[in-house]
């Protein structure tokens, strides 16, 4: 059986060599005074055990060049050495004798000696067929390197030395290269490689592995480069050509030899499902034109690769309407195969009626979010969310699409730091700074030629019928300002069978008589005639809904919230969004989504505050607060049953509101997380329109939701809106709770000063109310604040508090929830006795109370005890109960945590097969819901093997 890895123990001394010369205690660093004394200890720790001469000391530290004073010299680093180890507790480190002087450290405490060690067990693991464990073991001896070797010390012997170790250490990465590429992981390995071919432009094994990586990731003309730069670099030094292997190499990936390509083997499950983002808008349909600029833009990617370590930026810039977003859609679209890494897309809304521009940060997370990045693993300054955002793009092909952009400013944090990246950036501004600032090539949009505007109302109605009335063509085409968006429009209307194109002519040059008034030299006037005309041909109901959207928060809106916005059945809603979508005034961008062109959405604003009453538009807005909240709220409820009710209760919703129904738990999450940008602006609409009990409600109703999913910044945002609405209100009861709900999304977000300040407040608040469970549940969080900060005695003394109001409350649900929360304190404090006996009471409790997801926490608490007292039989049944109720509910997040604990527990009684089931099924769940503790199972899967896993009770 192969030895298992090493690693470098806490606890005991050892000698780093493979960067800074020290000495490293129960893992504290020691630096070594004085770079000859550093050269005599790095001597001496690369022969552990064994004695070295004084001549052969003197030697390695002078060669031939040894002064008078070299004996005397050598005598004093080693008192230095003798002294730093004794200062650190270690005696008899350094001794000294007949055969001269010899270090006392155990070999394998030295991490060169360690690193060769691992080293020689990867190449017998490899050559018996184990290269899992080679893998592991080479990966292993290289994480032990923390820079250049031998660093700061003096002698003779460091440069050979040093280069020794650093040709070791490269001969590994490229044995590791070998076999990550063996097992289809080129992305990797390419990752890895490059900034090292750079470092060692003259290794040519490694520049093979290089090459040989980014053509099995589908990057052939990246890894012929490799080579071209290489043979010109080795031409111009040495006047020599490559060497033969790496020039087979290049001939194998010119003519795409299948040998390259790993043997093929069992496909293995991986552990983690990588996710590719395809985010890009639906190309225009009939899309014509712009021969030019798509010309330009293609120059883009030669620009690319002229520049391979330049980040491309293009800013398409142009008056609204003109066709930005359809250029660069279509042009995205026509190139996307050359970014394989994903193409993201955003409309930043930077131009938005109601001034609600999405931040950078927003933006940050939506394309975090569609790399599978867990939302409780992202920042909230926005410079670490930036930083992170450029980190997870770092080496990958990825075309990136901001539209609508603001300004310079607005953009600037989403721009990538890496070369592999093309950026396109859509405004109505100029952008001058980012062409100067960032080198983003600029292109300006103007309006379609006279051939490009015929050419898009031929894709549309057919050359026929444009060649049989030419001059209402050219009608047409100067009444819509040859805009595309207006051509469009009239396209549509033209396809009406009973006019002719001279009848469209004409209904454009009346109705832009009859809108004179409302012209006023913005945007929207360009194209406002056509979007009138439009508007005048809907029914009496669909111009109705029309207007009405002018007043949603959102980008988009769902079939039901549109017919509580209007009033009327979801059928009904649904008929009337058809035929919005056939006039070309709506589009569905998703199934049963809807959503306006920015213009059509002023559009709709405008004629919204022109011909609706205050009192209409106040009902209208009112309908769709009441759907959201009384939506939201259902939901809430299928989250988290045993929370206690919103008080006071919600009233019925208003008449012509539809709140919408769902199935289960897993519809109720679907709804939150495709209206979850809606909702949260819905928030700061009624917030705006002084509905303050409307705003409380809300971040009430959305708080299980977003605690779970982990955007703190968006629960941060409604708790903060809550608390100045409660304000407003004058209630303080209201004002406790928004303090209690802040000082526990700062607890998540690590602010723990914020997080206990809040939570005092809040204290303060119930105190003054007279409100026992408020403060028994202030207390709760309190106790996980002192949790998150590692101190579990704190911890138990806040539940215990809580417990203390629960009970005068008479508050049946508190009372066994922190008898179960003690229970996993005492856990933590390793009084497992204990919590056993106070899970077992939170058990007996709830089971009165028929509370089937706390039953669950219980039996998972007592389960974990049962495991710390080595009762295995005991804490797998105990799970199994646990498990049996969480899949009941639905909540997947604690079965994973339920089935990671059985992972251990099936460990710890040496069923390895079993564990590692236990951990793939966590692993599974984790990842769909792109939960941060995927790496803490990631962790176990990778680092058991067979022979690793502890004897029972080790």
């Amino acid at each position: 059986m192969l030895p298992r890895v090493m690693t470098l123990p806490s606890g005991q001394t050892h000698v780093v060599l493979l960067g800074p010369v020290s000495v490293v205690v129960d893992g504290e660093t020691h630096s070594v005074p004085r770079s000859q004394t550093r050269g005599v200890l790095a001597l001496l720790a690369l022969s552990p055990r064994r004695a070295l001469s004084r001549q052969a000391v003197v030697s390695a530290l002078w060669g031939d060049a040894a002064p008078p004073t070299a004996r005397a010299q050598v005598n004093n680093a080693m008192r230095e050495i003798r002294r730093l180890f004794a200062g650190l507790g270690v005696v008899g480190a350094v001794e000294s004798g007949q055969f001269g002087y010899r270090l006392t450290v155990d070999p394998a405490l030295v991490d060169a000696v360690c690193f060769e060690q691992l080293v020689k067990q990867a190449r017998t693991a490899s050559a018996a067929g184990d290269e899992g464990q080679a893998n592991r073991l080479l990966r292993a001896g290289l994480d032990l390197w923390t820079s250049e070797p031998l660093l700061d010390a003096a002698g003779a012997f460091v440069e050979s030395t040093r280069t020794w170790l650093s040709d070791a250490r490269l001969t590994a990465i490229e044995d590791l290269a070998d076999l990550d590429l063996r097992h289809g992981r080129p992305e990797l390995v390419a990752a890895e490689l490059a900034p090292l071919v750079r470092a060692h432009p003259m290794r040519e094994r490694l520049r093979s592995r290089l090459m040989l990586a980014l053509y099995l990731s589908g990057r052939r003309s990246d890894a012929l480069q490799i080579y071209r730069e290489y043979r010109q670099a080795l031409a111009e030094q040495e006047g020599l050509d490559p060497g033969a292997s790496l020039a087979e190499l290049e001939r194998q990936i010119l003519r795409g030899d299948p040998s390259l390509s790993p043997p093929a083997a069992p496909p293995k499950r991986p552990l983690l499902r990588h996710r590719v983002p395809a985010q890009l808008p639906p190309d225009v349909r009939g899309f014509a034109g712009r021969a030019d600029d798509l010309h330009r833009l293609d120059g883009l990617l030669d620009e690319a690769a002229q520049h391979p370590n330049a980040t491309v930026v293009c800013a398409i810039t142009g008056t609204a309407g003109v066709g930005k977003t359809a250029l660069a859609v279509h042009w995205a679209r026509r190139i996307r195969e050359n970014f394989p890494d994903g193409q993201l897309y955003v409309n930043l809304r930077g131009f938005d009626p109601d001034g609600a521009a999405m931040t950078p940060g927003e933006a940050i997370h939506r394309f975090l979010d569609a790399f599978g990045v867990p939302p409780a693993r992202v920042p909230v300054d926005l410079d670490a969310q930036t930083s992170l955002y450029r980190s997870e793009l770092d080496g990958k092909r990825v075309l990136i699409l901001l539209d609508n952009v603001r300004d310079a400013g607005q953009v600037r944090p989403l721009l990538p730091g890496t070369a592999t990246a093309l950026t396109l950036v859509t405004s109505r501004s100029q952008l001058s700074s980012l062409v100067a600032v960032n080198g983003a090539v600029p292109l300006a949009l103007d309006q379609l030629t006279d051939d490009d505007a015929r050419q898009l109302l031929s894709g549309r109605l057919g050359a026929a019928r444009l060649a049989a009335e030419p001059a209402a063509v050219d009608e047409i085409i100067t009444r819509c300002a040859r805009l595309p968006l207006a051509l469009t429009i009239a396209a549509t209307r033209a396809t009406r069978p009973e006019l002719s194109l001279a009848a469209v002519a004409a209904d454009l040059a009346d109705a832009g008589g009859r809108l004179d008034m409302l012209s006023a030299g913005d945007a929207v006037s360009e194209v406002r005639t056509v979007l009138s005309w439009s508007y005048d041909a809907l029914t009496p109901a669909a111009a109705e809904l029309f207007r009405l959207l002018g007043l949603h928060p959102g980008t988009d809106i769902s079939v039901p919230a549109a017919a509580s916005l209007i009033g009327t059945p979801a059928p009904q809603a649904l008929s009337l969004l058809a035929e919005l979508t056939r006039a070309g005034l709506l589009t569905e961008q998703a199934a049963g989504r809807y959503a306006f062109h920015d213009l059509l959405r002023v559009y709709a604003g405008e004629l919204a505050h022109s011909r609706e009453p205050d009192e209409r538009r106040r009902e209208a807005t009112d309908r769709l607060l009441d759907h959201y909240l009384h939506t939201a709220h259902a939901a809430d409820r299928l989250l988290n049953p045993s929370r206690d009710p919103i008080a006071p209760k919600l009233p019925e919703p208003r008449p012509g509101v539809t709140p919408e129904v769902f199935a289960g738990h897993t519809s109720a999450m679907a709804w939150l997380t495709a209206e979850r940008p809606v909702l949260v602006a819905a928030a700061e609409q009624a917030a705006q329109a002084g509905h303050d009990v409307y705003v409380w409600q809300l971040a009430w109703a959305l708080t299980t939701f977003l605690t779970r999913q982990g955007p703190w910044h968006h629960l941060t945002t409604t708790w903060r809106l809550a608390l100045d609405a409660a304000r407003r209100l004058d209630d303080l009861s209201l004002q406790a709770d928004a303090h209690r709900y802040l000082g526990q999304t700062h607890t998540e977000l690590r602010d723990f000063p914020e997080a206990d300040d809040r939570l005092r407040q809040a204290l303060d608040l119930y105190g003054k109310t007279g409100d026992p469970i408020g403060k028994a549940v202030t207390h709760q969080n309190l106790a996980t604040l002192h949790e998150r900060q590692g101190d579990a005695a704190q911890a138990l003394d806040q539940v215990r508090l809580a417990h203390i109001y629960f009970k005068e409350a008479g508050h049946g649900y508190g009372q066994a929830a922190t008898l179960n929360a003690m229970g996993w304190y005492h856990c933590l404090l390793d009084d497992h006795e204990e919590a056993l006996a106070h899970g077992r009471l939170a058990l007996a409790l709830l089971r009165e109370l028929e509370n089937r997801h706390s039953e669950a926490d219980a039996w998972d608490t007592v389960g974990f005890a049962h495991h710390h007292l080595r009762q295995y039989d005991q804490a797998l049944a105990c799970y199994r109960h646990a498990l049996a109720l969480y899949r009941e509910i639905g909540d997947r997040y604690y079965e994973a945590g339920t089935l990671i604990r059985v992972g251990d527990t099936h460990e710890a009684t040496r069923d390895r097969t079993a564990a590692v089931a236990s951990w793939q099924h966590a692993l599974v769940i984790l990842n769909d819901l792109r939960h941060p503790e995927i790496d803490t199972v990631v962790a176990r899967l990778q680092s058991r093997s067979p022979g690793d896993l502890p004897a029972p009770g080790e």
